[in-house]
């Protein structure tokens, strides 16, 4: 058996890049900040060393109240226990969160106020902290509380996982909502809003791959878009092709709204795609910042927004092509777990 050691006091907040104010339960558990610098050593994107990190914290203040023992030695009673009160609002860090009423419009599709995936998150954390555990030989129980799902695959036993998850249809807009969309889109946008919103819908990008694109990711010539690998969640290159009125409006926008901002602020011409003149950072005066996805409006269903929180899961969702206005070649694989509502202002259920 391969034994881990991580020496956590030879590692300081600023060699490892993790923000341990954040994580102050964390960070006081040698073995739990041990896990967190090892995914940090992993490689690992610093946004899941974040949740990661979250995830513990939360489950090690569950054990506030009880020894150091009760944790590391937790049995699945323990850990079905903990995610019971984790649906219902009873963990600290999540109660917070839930003090509010839901909109009358917004319906919890589980019967829960979390979300199956967010338990799901915090499944997959604590199974790999306890291996990890289990690897160090910290723990002296060698079976991992945290039962695995599966086993139809390898011919195993089949078991259920402490959380199940149920496929559903991807909400779909009807005709008049996408109408509405598009006239908002054209008549009420800014030149950057719309080639943002039609280049997101064109190319089905996620907003960290929308808003991370620069200009030498343009090829005007050959109408594509090249996603880096490290701004994609694959982790790959790849390129996506624009359709001729997505090249239009985002052409349309380099020329001009783009190009008076370069000018005027004398900025960088290779740098990002989308920016705008911003009042939010009050250390430049005034300041140009990367463009952000703005949220749906409250009034989603009356203004055209989609109510969606991406475009990536409206333009795989897109089903009706006869409009030409919208219809533009879908590219890459679809998946249906990116192609549902999340809920935001206008849903229906």
């Amino acid at each position: 058996m391969v034994v881990w050691h991580t020496d956590v006091n030879s590692v300081d907040a600023q060699q490892d890049g993790i923000r341990w104010d954040l994580y102050p339960r964390v960070s006081a558990v040698p073995h739990a900040r041990a896990f967190v610098i090892r995914l940090r050593r992993f490689s690992r994107r610093p946004k899941t060393v974040d949740a990661y990190a979250r995830n513990l914290a939360r489950y090690l203040a569950w054990f506030d109240e009880a020894p150091a023992e009760r944790w590391l030695e937790a049995d699945e009673g323990d850990l079905l226990a903990y995610l019971d009160d984790l649906r219902n609002g009873r963990v600290p860090g999540i109660r917070a969160g839930l003090k509010h009423a839901l909109p009358h419009n917004v319906v919890p599709l589980s019967g829960s106020r979390i979300a199956e995936a967010t338990v799901a998150q915090h499944v997959v954390t604590l199974r790999q902290f306890y291996e990890y555990l289990i690897r160090t030989r910290l723990r002296s129980d060698p079976v991992n509380p945290v039962v695995r799902g599966g086993g139809r695959l390898t011919g195993d036993t089949a078991q259920h996982g402490f959380v199940r998850r149920r496929g559903r249809l991807p909400w779909v807009a009807p005709s008049e909502v996408w109408e509405r969309i598009v006239l908002h889109v054209i008549t009420q946008e800014t030149s950057r809003n719309r080639a943002m919103i039609v280049v997101a819908y064109d190319g089905a990008l996620r907003r960290e791959e929308l808003v991370s694109l620069r200009l030498d990711d343009y090829d005007r010539h050959r109408a594509l878009l090249k996603v880096r690998a490290e701004t994609s969640k694959s982790g790959r290159d790849r390129w996506v092709p624009l359709s001729p009125i997505g090249q239009r409006v985002l052409d349309y926008y380099l020329d001009h709204q783009r190009r008076a901002l370069i000018d005027a602020f004398a900025l960088d011409e290779c740098g990002p795609v989308f920016i705008s003149e911003s009042t939010r950072n009050h250390a430049q005066a005034p300041a140009v910042a990367p463009a952000y996805v703005p949220p749906p409006a409250a009034d989603g269903a009356q203004s055209g927004w989609c109510p969606s929180r991406r475009y990536r899961p409206v333009r795989r969702t897109r089903v009706d092509r006869n409009n030409p206005a919208v219809s533009a070649p879908c590219t890459g694989r679809a998946r249906s777990k990116d192609s549902s509502c999340n809920g935001g202002s206008g849903c229906s259920p």
